[in-house]
């Protein structure tokens, strides 16, 4: 993350991460509200209470990028044992220290913040990815997922990114599902199947370019 602006009394301070445990939605995000309708379960943000990264920062953190490594929390994501609603950045002495780190809407594309995945091909391949889980059925032909499923019912079908924000989704009757992926950048994702409101297949993918 680039750091471009801080009032900090103190010499060094810490910034952490923590992963969010509540959806929230970008529009209509507050202090006090995590979604339209919707508070957080506490104000503020309702996030983990142990950090899942932190960085020290000297006098001269302005002007530089500074790197958290989130690797566990992201697999975990990714496999599913915990929910993805993103994280958070905050001081250590959040009411003394403030940085200010250059965001997604940044005029600056090239000082955004930057996830960066390394994948094992020799685990996920993008070309051809069949995987079978329960009565599902996850293949991967010409820049679609092809599902499987058990029966012809209502499913709803997303994407999710490592932000926790869904990229794509699609609403089918149809037992076998297509599922273009085409315009989806490249990244690794979590695909979910919903029968009924509740996840019945879920996988995760990768995308390259």
């Amino acid at each position: 993350m680039y750091a471009s602006g801080d009032d900090r009394p103190s010499a060094n301070s810490i910034m952490e991460i923590h992963y969010l445990r509540q959806q929230w939605d970008e529009s209509s995000v507050s202090w006090k509200t995590a979604k339209s309708g919707t508070n957080w379960s506490k104000s503020g943000g309702y996030f983990s209470t142990l950090a899942v990264a932190s960085v020290e920062l000297d006098p001269d953190a302005s002007g530089k990028w500074h790197e958290f490594d989130v690797t566990k929390t992201i697999n975990d994501f990714l496999s599913g044992s915990r929910d993805n609603f993103g994280f958070i950045v905050k001081a250590k002495n959040g009411e003394v220290d403030i940085v200010q780190f250059e965001s997604s809407e940044s005029s600056d594309q090239q000082k955004r913040p930057k996830l960066v995945l390394t994948v094992e091909s020799s685990s996920i391949n993008r070309r051809v990815n069949a995987l079978i889980s329960s009565q599902f059925t996850l293949s991967r032909i010409d820049g679609s997922y092809v599902i499987n499923t058990p029966a012809a019912n209502v499913k709803t079908v997303e994407l999710i990114g490592v932000n926790g924000r869904v990229v794509a989704s699609q609403v089918s009757r149809e037992q076998v599902i297509y599922f273009d992926t085409h315009r989806v950048p490249a990244g690794l994702y979590l695909l979910n199947v919903y029968r009924s409101g509740k996840i019945a297949f879920q996988q995760k993918v990768a995308l390259t370019e």
